[in-house]
């Protein structure tokens, strides 16, 4: 046996054990090592004895020396077995105490109550079968006062008291005092040295005072209480219900009802009531409220105007007493679009979809109210700083779609355009495009090229050498910024290389090596090329013109056509009638055109005024090319933006392009860098192209997609999300996923389906701030029918509303989440996790303590005392 094991054996203090974890050649040395100390010590000290000293005939410090000597080896002797004091559960049996609330406000939502009680029984049972020990059960209600039902009694009969749910007839139910009631419960625990687990069952409404305010003066002095929130529902006295239709129209003045109930000591005196919409005052044909003690309903019209999900509230108040009640509402409208400037062609959008709001000045009044702002011939200096701050604070953060219209190009060429004049302002960086159109000059944009290669049977010999030079002269422009790839009919890659010169040697051993017999099949190269061009992107294609049927108009892809052969052959018709630009290429031929964009040149002018009819780019629902354009003014496309519309006439110019935001809250961009007149405005393709525009960077597009169902709780609301779908429960959504986000907060709303396939979903939204906030509830949806692109509903969110503590149970309502929340901190516990056996156990398991450290300490200490007490005179 080790000095750990001998020291440690079968000692326990106040239900801890101790042990030692080490018992091999460590601990075995550290023995033998204490037995030799003692042997030193002791001869050490018979030394000392045999020869007196001669000042004195007796001296206390060798004594002292050598038992601290001993004591410290003993200590190190004991350390090196790494002891530990473990907490011993067979010293005490399990012991649950349930805390029931059994006051008037808990009992108004049976149903839920039950089910709460059911659940708790089902996993407390299966959590006492896992252990090894007996356990037993306390019960305690509490509503104006306390009652103790059992106290340690057995599992089942606790269980059976927990189904059965009998108030006691002794217990007044007009009151709540959780405090009391859990200082019994830590009373019971103390009773016995047990594993004491506390539940707590209730709405947290305590009628003696808020348990928010009661909670600092119990810090330390509860154990661990894991609390279970039950609803109290509506309230039994005062605003007993309210209603709001689930949705209305912008610009109706639905009826908010609520039933009143003025209590048993109703008096004679009126109530006066205050209405209220967003937090503000709407005026009433009569401020009281006459009653005779009996129950009242009412109706109160309020108007609600802009978009999403907004709240009214009703107070009434008399004397000391007062009531609130506030209902939530989804408001419709059609795609609110504000135009500034000269936006005529806003007209052409369907007015049962669209709401425009047309103006000539700069007059950004209710902006928050609106999908869409539209900028058209309007100069940055006409809306001046403090409207381009405002305009960029509500696309970067509350969600709102911008579109930037250059608008007919007159005056100069080397004159300012409108789209240039936004260059260095507040909105620029959000912009799909930068305004100025120098900074193609001085930084040209990293290019991408693809070249698609026949190597067909027919392209052997001659054909492959013309293309392997067209190569070299491509590379040739190639900067080390750009990129460059080869793609065979075949479907061979060489892959997306660099323009630096291990990418330019990758490509030429590529080339030196084209496989031969490949079919003529065109369509596999084309529709690898369109899943790789981005912006900027050229597209070659070379062969000899002896293909299959393709239909290169339907990618929307641009390419030049370079065809093998001799100066006398004619080119493919079908081909070089889709090309940007042709021509024949002869073996030993270098390229006899460069695109502009390989060579760009100082742009002297800013806009070119030459018709031009836009292609396709990137393919977007309902905007087609081939719409005629008077003139383009020059800007440069950004990295990250979508060209749907560029210039057949320059080279990568865009016409039309689009910018998504990363950020959650962040609203899309577009610009059109020309005028919506004429073709635009007068065809329908232009009608379709100008509505699908707009459409694209409203973030709220399916505006019937959802319907809500919100319960204030006080300080937090409930919500339940219905999915609609035209096509029938087949094509719902299998999940959802919400996050709120208010200013630069965001935060994940976990929404749980309430059946599998029928696209409804529930969630709790925290209500933090204590005066009202706007916010943006972004939706996004999964599964096989889920929308592509996310929904960014406004909501507007109630100050938190604390749960009412003026000692009258019947005005109590909701959950006091914010109460039970602190109570389940400060005791160290939990808040709606159970139930859940496996977080029990672990929240009673108690982990070792080593004190090995604290024996080495120990130990100096008295190495140390033997050294200074020898010298010593005692």
């Amino acid at each position: 046996m080790t000095a750990c094991e001998l020291a440690f054996s079968n000692v326990s203090y106040s239900g801890w054990i101790a042990s030692c974890q080490e018992t091999g050649l460590l601990a075995t040395l550290a023995s033998w090592g204490f037995v030799l100390v003692c042997v030193v010590a002791l001869l050490a000290l018979f030394i000392v004895l045999a020869k007196p000293s001669r000042s004195a005939s007796w001296r206390i410090s060798p004594w002292v020396s050598a038992f601290s000597l001993v004591i410290a080896a003993a200590l190190l002797a004991i350390a090196a077995g790494r002891p530990v004091l473990l907490h011993d559960p067979a010293k005490g049996q399990h012991h649950f105490i349930f805390v029931i609330d059994q006051s008037e406000s808990a009992h108004r939502l049976e149903g839920e109550r039950k089910a709460r009680l059911q659940a708790l029984v089902r996993d407390v049972t299966a959590l006492a079968q896992k252990e090894k020990d007996d356990t037993v059960v306390s019960v305690v209600d509490f509503a104006a006062g306390v009652d103790v039902k059992l106290n340690r009694g057995s599992l089942q009969d606790g269980m059976v008291l927990l189904l059965q749910d009998q108030a006691s007839k002794t217990l007044a139910a007009e009151g709540s005092d959780i405090v009391s009631a859990l200082k019994d419960a830590s009373a019971l625990a103390d009773e016995e040295n047990d594993e004491d687990v506390i539940f707590l069952l209730s709405d947290g409404n305590a009628t003696t005072a808020n348990l928010v305010d009661l909670i600092p003066r119990l810090r330390g002095r509860l154990r661990p209480v894991h609390a279970i929130s039950l609803s109290a529902g509506a309230a039994a006295e005062g605003i007993v219900s309210s209603y709001l239709p689930a949705s209305v129209e912008a610009g109706s003045a639905p009826s908010l009802r609520f039933v009143f109930d003025p209590g048993k000591a109703a008096g004679e005196k009126d109530w006066a009531i205050e209405l209220k919409r967003q937090g503000k005052a709407i005026a009433l044909d009569t401020q009281l409220l006459q009653t005779n003690g009996a129950v009242e309903g009412l109706r109160l019209p309020v108007r609600f105007d802009g978009r999403g999900v907004q709240y009214a509230s009703v107070g009434l108040s008399q004397g000391n007493k007062s009531f609130r009640e506030r209902s939530f509402t989804l408001v419709n409208s059609p795609v609110r679009v504000l135009g500034l400037g000269d936006t005529d062609f806003l007209s052409v959008l369907p007015k049962d979809h669209f709401w425009v709001d047309r103006r000539q000045d700069a007059d950004l009044d209710g902006l928050d109210n609106y999908d869409v702002l539209v900028l058209s011939g309007l100069k940055a200096s006409r809306l001046g700083a403090k409207a381009l701050h405002a305009i960029y604070e509500a696309v970067a953060s509350r969600g709102l779609g911008l579109f930037l219209v250059n608008g007919p190009l007159q005056g100069s060429r080397q004159a300012q355009t409108v789209v240039q004049s936004y260059g260095k302002t507040k909105i620029d960086p959000l912009l799909p495009v930068s305004p100025d159109p120098k900074f193609m000059l001085e930084d040209p944009p990293p290019r991408d090229t693809i070249i698609l290669v026949d190597t067909s049977g027919s392209m052997s010999g001659g054909g492959l050498d013309a293309a392997r030079g067209a190569v070299a002269d491509i590379l040739d422009y190639t900067r080390p910024q750009d990129s460059l790839q080869i793609i065979t009919f075949g479907g061979l890659t060489s892959g997306r290389q660099k323009g630096d010169a291990q990418g330019k040697g990758v490509i030429r051993d590529f080339a030196s090596r084209f496989p031969i017999g490949d079919s003529s099949n065109v369509s596999r190269a084309f529709e690898a090329a369109l899943a790789t061009a981005g912006n900027y992107t050229s597209v070659f294609l070379i062969t000899d013109g002896m293909v299959d049927p393709y239909d290169y108009a339907k990618a929307g892809l641009s390419f030049y056509y370079l065809q093998y052969g001799s100066g006398s052959a004619s080119l493919n018709e079908e081909i070089a009638k889709a090309a940007r630009q042709s021509q024949i290429l002869q073996t030993g031929q270098g390229l006899s055109f460069k695109p502009a964009s390989f060579d760009p040149k100082e742009k002297a002018e800013y806009y070119s005024p030459d018709r031009v009819l836009p292609r396709v780019v990137s393919p977007i629902e309902n905007i087609s090319g081939g719409i005629a354009t008077d003139g383009v003014a020059f800007s440069y496309a950004r990295a990250d933006a979508t060209r749907a519309l560029v210039s057949d006439g320059v080279e990568g110019e865009p016409v039309l392009a689009f910018r998504t935001m990363h950020q959650l809250q962040a609203g899309s961009t577009g610009a059109f860098l020309s005028g919506l007149t004429g073709a635009w405005t007068d065809s329908e393709a232009g009608k379709r192209a100008i509505t699908a525009s707009l459409m694209h960077l409203v973030k709220w597009s399916q505006r019937s997609r959802y319907a809500f169902r919100i319960k204030d709780l006080g300080e937090a609301l409930s919500m339940r999300v219905s999915v609609q779908s035209a096509d029938g429960e087949a094509k719902l959504p299998q999940t959802l996923s919400v996050t709120l986000v208010v200013g630069d907060h965001k935060m994940g709303i976990p929404m749980v389906p309430v059946a599998e396939g029928k696209g409804v979903f529930e969630g709790e939204v925290p209500l933090l701030a204590p005066e009202m906030k706007k916010g943006l509830l972004y939706i996004e949806e999964g599964g096989a029918f889920a929308l592509h692109q996310p929904q960014v509903i406004p909501i507007e969110l109630p100050p938190a509303l604390p749960a009412q503590a003026d000692g009258r149970e019947a005005s109590t309502y909701g959950v006091n989440l914010a109460g039970l929340r602190a109570l389940v901190d400060a005791s160290g516990g939990s808040l709606d996790r159970l139930p859940d056996a496996r977080n029990m156990i672990s929240a009673m398991t108690v982990p070792p303590r080593p004190v090995h450290v604290t024996l080495l300490i120990l130990a100096c200490v008295f190495f140390g005392l033997s050294f200074v007490v020898k010298g010593a005179r005692l």
